[in-house]
């Protein structure tokens, strides 16, 4: 064979492998609806990292989990030992008040091991861990890359 030809054999294994590196390790998220805005839009595409480590799970970070066979992107408030509290339209983690997240009902709580408490940056049109309470952290499929 040719030079040239080995080298366009080449050029294709490399292309495939890095295109399954790819797919095992990264997933692309298509934005559905505004509860993450103004950081992210309704149609935005986003990439998330598929082989993070879940115990490297940051208050900040912005998560990709399924609940009830809706793909959803949250961002991460507390962890595991963080206490939770909703009182006065308010919420409180470790009875900091974390404005402005408004909330209409009441409860206070640990969040046990495993679970984390997730928002939308969109307080007033998300639905999230105010509403169904704590996600596992097994359920968390990806990490949105930074």
């Amino acid at each position: 064979m040719r030079k040239e030809t080995y080298l366009f054999i080449g050029i294709i294994v490399f292309a495939f492998l890095a295109s399954l590196g790819f797919v095992f390790n990264y997933k692309i998220i298509i934005v559905s609806g505004e509860s993450m805005r103004p950081k992210y839009s309704d149609g935005q595409i986003v990439l998330a990292d598929r082989s993070f480590n879940k115990e490297d799970i940051e208050v900040g970070d912005i998560v990709v989990f399924n609940d009830n066979g809706n793909t959803c992107i949250k961002r991460v408030l507390a962890k595991e030992g963080d206490t939770i509290k909703q009182c006065g339209g308010k919420l409180y983690i470790n009875d900091i008040v974390e404005a402005p997240y408004n909330t209409s009902w009441e409860t206070e709580f640990e969040l046990m091991e495993n679970e984390l408490y997730v928002c939308g940056d969109n307080y007033n049109n998300s639905i999230d861990s105010r509403t169904y309470g704590p996600i596992k952290l097994d359920d968390v499929e990806c990490i949105v890359c930074k």
